[in-house]
C-alpha cells in the first residue's frame, strides 16, 4: 500500500508539472502542447505544417456514365409526399441518387494531348474528370508531399422538393464534384 500511495503521489506531482507547463509556456506561446513538447525536446526540429486544400473538378460533365456507377438510390427519393411530411422533410431538398465517400486517386497525366500538367481525379477507379489547369501544377505539387488523406463529395443531380402544402417541385443541378487534400509540407 505504501509503494501504491507513493505511486499515486508522484503521478500527481507529475500531473501538477505537467500543468503548470501548459498554463505558463503554451498560454505565452500560443502553440499547442505537441508543439511546445517537440520544440522543447528537438529545439531546432523542423515540424511538418499540415495544410488542407479543396479543389472543383473539372469535365465531369464528360464523364457522367461513370459518375453514374457511384451513385446509390437514395431511398426518400421515392417516398410518399405524406411520408416524407411525416419524416420532417419539408422544404429539404431530397436528391435522387447520394454518392458515398470511396477512394479518390489523383493520377498525373505528363502525356495528356489538351494540356502536359494534367491531373486526372478517379473516384473507386472510375475517371470522373480533372483538376482545373489553373490548379494543376499546385495539386501536382501537393501529391510530392507527404498526403495524409484525399476526399471526394459528389452533389448534384435530380432533387425533389416538398412544401408544407404538400405541393413537390422537381428540379435538377448538374453534378459537382469537389476534392479535398489534406497533407503535410
Amino acid at each position: 500500500k505504501l509503494i501504491k500511495r507513493k505511486t499515486v503521489q508522484k503521478w500527481r506531482e507529475l500531473h501538477k508539472k505537467w500543468q503548470n507547463l501548459y498554463f505558463t509556456i503554451l498560454r505565452r506561446s500560443k502553440m499547442s502542447l505537441f508543439d511546445a513538447l517537440f520544440k522543447k525536446i528537438i529545439p531546432n526540429a523542423k515540424i511538418p505544417e499540415y495544410h488542407e486544400k479543396t479543389y472543383s473538378v473539372v469535365g465531369a460533365k464528360y464523364y457522367m456514365n461513370n459518375i453514374s456507377k457511384l451513385a446509390c438510390p437514395n431511398p426518400y427519393y421515392k417516398k410518399s409526399v405524406k411520408d416524407l411530411i411525416s419524416d420532417g422533410q419539408i422544404s429539404a431538398r431530397i436528391f435522387q441518387y447520394t454518392y458515398i465517400n470511396k477512394p479518390v486517386k489523383l493520377v498525373p497525366e505528363s502525356k495528356n494531348p489538351h494540356d502536359k500538367n494534367a491531373v486526372s481525379v478517379y473516384i473507386a477507379g472510375e475517371l470522373v474528370g480533372y483538376i482545373s489547369a489553373d490548379n494543376a501544377l499546385e495539386v501536382r505539387s501537393i501529391l510530392k508531399s507527404d498526403i495524409k488523406f484525399i476526399s471526394s463529395f459528389v452533389s448534384g443531380g435530380k432533387y425533389k422538393i416538398v412544401h408544407p402544402d404538400g405541393l413537390v417541385e422537381k428540379c435538377e443541378h448538374d453534378i459537382h464534384i469537389t476534392l479535398k487534400i489534406g497533407y503535410s509540407a
